[in-house]
């Protein structure tokens, strides 16, 4: 995946993709081979310093996004400013010229940085929640070190912080819910959490169809044996979920169908629906046999990684392997959306040559 990123602005670029592609592969190949040593009395295994490099990466990343402006031809900053500038100015938002593919509620998000100046510091709000979770996931800190070298060694978050696209973020937000869920949700009794719970779930919902693959996993291993809370979670979550969109809907239902969200999704996933159907199918099957948060992220990320990749196959058979990559034939920041959820998938597990993992303990109860 990085490697596809990489080659594609080394050629664009002509930064030397015969020498630039090995050393990105032995970097990642480094990485992997320092951190699984047994001197854990290393500096860089110093949770204090783990820590303290997360912070200056994330204060590095803002003051980027301050100073500079994005790079690239990607739209997905100018479509949020143009939808926000639509709705204050009384137009119809998802008529913009910039075809906004994301459901309201990544624009409400927008609102505060929009009213700034800087809609980009959506991206230093993404990576600010991805070092939150990853201080809160039970891990050594050689695990976390392992993720953070990854994340900070990753082509596709630089590609994410110089173009300002938002779907870093986005992810982001879902990991937040689950996370929230694991603390705060219980789903053998309907109280005022679960309802709550509920609701932030129909309002991430409401930012990008991916989140529903997502979430379909993700519930149904939480409510495996209570079906009928489940039906009661997702029907309110729908229904904040159809709240957020009836009023776009009746504003102008023509332009709504034809140039609204899902018409824009679908084109730009360019995926046949009964791959759609069987991706879901994935999803409820993951969601049936997993039984640890770890294998949420894993099977999450695998899932959207295997659709992204028969998208972009989809796309090289109708326009060739150039036009799609190099010419922009096809997105591949779609990509994007399976990197927070593998990254974070990763843990440090003690193995026994008989037993295999050992101490596991975050348990999707």
């Amino acid at each position: 995946m990085n490697l596809l990123f990489l080659l594609k602005y080394c050629v664009i670029y002509n930064f030397l993709p015969g020498v630039l592609i090995p050393a990105y592969f032995l970097l990642t190949a480094g990485i992997i081979l320092y951190t699984g040593n047994t001197y854990s009395n290393l500096i860089i295994f110093n949770k204090k310093f783990v820590i303290s490099g997360s912070i200056l990466f994330s204060v590095a990343v803002l003051i980027y996004i301050l100073i500079f402006d994005r790079i690239g031809e990607i739209g997905r900053q100018p479509a949020i400013e143009d939808w926000i500038a639509r709705v204050l100015n009384g137009d119809f938002p998802y008529n913009s010229p910039h075809t906004p593919s994301s459901y309201p509620v990544i624009f409400l998000f927008a609102y505060p940085f929009y009213l700034i100046g800087n809609t980009g510091l959506l991206e230093f709000m993404g990576i600010v929640i991805f070092f939150m979770i990853l201080f809160k996931q039970k891990d050594t800190t050689r695990g976390i070190l392992v993720k953070i070298l990854m994340f900070v060694t990753s082509i596709v978050i630089y590609y994410e912080i110089v173009t300002r696209s938002e779907l870093f973020f986005n992810m982001m937000l879902i990991a937040g819910v689950v996370y929230f869920c694991e603390k705060f949700l219980k789903e053998n009794k309907i109280n005022s959490l679960f309802i709550l719970s509920a609701i932030f779930t129909g309002c991430i919902l409401c930012t990008r169809s991916v989140t529903a693959l997502l979430f379909t996993i993700y519930f149904l291993s939480r409510f495996r044996f209570h079906f009928k809370h489940l039906i009661v979670f997702t029907a309110i979550s729908v229904a904040v979920f159809i709240a957020f969109l009836l009023p776009f809907y009746l504003w102008d239902r023509i332009s709504f169908i034809q140039n609204g969200p899902f018409a824009v999704q679908t084109y730009s996933s360019n995926l046949p629906l009964l791959f759609i159907l069987l991706l879901f199918f994935a999803a409820i099957y993951s969601g049936w046999i997993i039984s640890y948060l770890q294998e949420f992220f894993f099977s999450g990320g695998v899932i959207l990684f295997f659709a992204a990749a028969v998208s972009f196959l989809f796309r090289v058979s109708e326009t060739g392997f150039t036009e799609a990559l190099f010419n922009d034939g096809y997105d591949i920041a779609y990509f994007i959306f399976c990197v927070p959820m593998l990254l974070l998938a990763i843990k440090d597990y003690k193995v026994d040559m008989y037993l295999g993992k050992l101490k596991e303990k975050d348990v999707i109860s």
